[in-house]
């Protein structure tokens, strides 16, 4: 049985493309440029949205996009991107010649996130393997360390600013003191 064709509501083809219309498409921007994607698929002889258009070419028929499987160079680019960008797929895909942003961003949702997160939950593990028996927690840590500082900085506080200050007043005093009699003087 043959799957009948699939329209929209203004007689737009939906679904796979076939490689007579990739042809079209791919022969048209090569002798006229893609000057209009809305205008473009009238003027190609496709019945398709001019979205549609610039998806097929964009993702798979420009001359310079890379197919198949991703290197182990290109994943770790991915990863290291993924962490200082977050999900901007197209600065990504400048990183990455020949690659699309939507060809990124598949591979991240499909491989490289799951990895991401197991490694990270190994490293967070062993990270707490590593810990100390009385520092397993580390938040009660680091009250206890805060603490025993700022008990050190209180207790050289409370003797030195007497000190300072003592020493300060006694300075400006002395200071008052010769200039009034400088001025008494004269």
């Amino acid at each position: 049985m043959v799957k009948s064709l699939s329209l929209d509501e203004n007689g737009v083809k939906k679904g796979a493309w076939s490689k007579d219309k990739d042809n079209k498409l791919r022969a048209y921007i090569n002798k006229y440029g893609h000057w209009n994607w809305r205008l473009l698929p009238k003027f190609a002889g496709l019945s398709r949205t001019g979205k549609s258009c610039r998806l097929r070419w964009v993702n798979y028929l420009r001359p310079n996009v890379k197919h198949g499987n991703f290197t182990k160079e290109e994943d770790h680019i991915i990863v290291d991107l993924q962490k200082k960008l977050g999900n901007k797929w197209s600065a990504m895909a400048a990183k990455l010649p020949g690659r699309s942003d939507n060809e990124i961003k598949n591979r991240w949702n499909t491989q490289l996130k799951k990895q991401a997160q197991d490694v990270s939950t190994t490293l967070e593990s062993e990270h707490h393997k590593t810990l100390e028996p009385n520092h397993v927690n580390t938040n009660e840590y680091l009250v206890q360390e805060l603490q025993k500082e700022e008990a050190t900085n209180l207790a050289s506080e409370s003797s030195s600013p007497s000190s300072t200050v003592t020493e300060l007043s006694s300075f400006w005093l002395s200071g008052l003191g010769c200039a009034n009699s400088s001025i008494v003087a004269s």
